[in-house]
């Protein structure tokens, strides 16, 4: 009997099956079957393979299916939970297409806190920070393949200095994919888009791009980057006095410009576009309400963030006003790179 009609859009590996069978050779009920069981069968391997492998993606596996807190749909869960089992196998190449066929190429993590050094290393914040580095290195590699892209909003590197950066770029730049870095608070390195660019050409760094006042097209959706500003005044631990309305207001701008290009890149198409913050726009009682109005004028519907350490009790994704805000900070994602699903 064959399987029920729709299965294929179910699992999201429609293209894949035919692929598979004979690329395209086998289709309709045949086709249909063929894809039912490569799916289990990845499912079965994935499973195997993290039960074997490392505790920390099967932690991420979890994290993912809670990050959404069972607000979708059954079948859009369950889509999910084969799309996880996929793409945790990326280390192995033959499963590589069909991840690929389930749009599993983008992953977030913001606040990687870099400190190759150990001058200052954030394990004395809590032991969910113990061997940080190391655990983001073998969590990075098992999910992230060299194709894919991973945005990280901020917060990257403790260095003072571009310069003294450069290990903890250079760690970086060895981890498999392409990264698109955005500026934080503490990123006190940050200099001119121009002179970073030469600094990552100068010390081959080439896995590395800005992501800042810019957009990019990722081929089914597009990116784009701010940094925001402290969630509220009270929390900004700033020295001297600082103009609180006066850098809202050249975020606000800075922000405009990141969203016109992203409008621009996207011309007459419907892809999504994504937006990343270092500072989460809302969070708790406070709204920043000068952001938060941009993104409604551009009808942003998606927001990634970093900046909250901590409070790991809190949901990873809050909806406001008919805005998604996802947590994407390393400390509460257990340093995996979060994967990003475009629907």
């Amino acid at each position: 009997m064959p399987p029920p009609c729709g299965i294929l859009e179910f699992l999201g590996l429609e293209s894949c099956a035919k692929r598979i069978a004979g690329c395209g050779c086998v289709i309709g009920t045949y086709g249909n079957l063929v894809c039912c069981a490569m799916g289990i069968t990845v499912v079965i391997i994935a499973v195997l393979n993290v039960t074997f492998d490392t505790f920390d993606v099967l932690a991420a596996a979890v994290l993912v299916l809670l990050h959404f807190h069972f607000s979708f749909p059954l079948a859009v869960l369950c889509k999910r939970l084969c799309a996880f089992a996929i793409y945790s196998l990326s280390a192995h190449p033959p499963f590589y297409t069909i991840r690929k066929e389930v749009n599993v190429a983008l992953f977030a993590i913001a606040d990687l806190h870099l400190s190759s050094d150990g001058t200052k290393s954030m394990e004395k914040f809590g032991s969910r920070w113990t061997d940080y580095m190391q655990r983001l290195k073998k969590n990075w590699t098992a999910v992230v393949h060299p194709g894919d892209t991973v945005i990280i909003p901020g917060d990257i590197s403790w260095s003072l200095k571009l310069e003294e950066s450069l290990e903890d770029f250079r760690f970086l730049n060895s981890l498999p994919g392409k990264k698109l870095i955005g500026k934080g608070n503490h990123d006190f390195w940050w200099s001119t888009a121009g002179k970073m660019k030469a600094f990552f050409t100068e010390n081959e760094l080439d896995t590395i791009d800005i992501l800042y006042n810019n957009a990019y097209d990722m081929g089914n959706c597009i990116v784009c980057g701010a940094r925001g500003w402290f969630v509220e005044e009270s929390q900004q631990h700033t020295v001297g006095t600082v103009d609180y309305s006066r850098i809202v207001n050249r975020e606000v701008i800075r922000l405009r410009m990141s969203l016109d290009e992203a409008v621009k890149l996207r011309g007459e198409s419907e892809k999504k576009i994504l937006l990343f913050f270092h500072f989460p726009p809302v969070w708790c009682d406070f709204v920043c309400r000068e952001i938060v109005d941009v993104l409604h004028e551009y009808s942003i519907k998606v927001c990634y963030h970093g900046h909250i350490h901590g409070m790991y009790g809190v949901p990873k994704k809050m909806q406001f006003e008919g805005i998604d805000l996802i947590m994407c900070a390393a400390d509460h994602l257990l340093f995996t790179p979060l994967p990003i699903f475009i629907e």
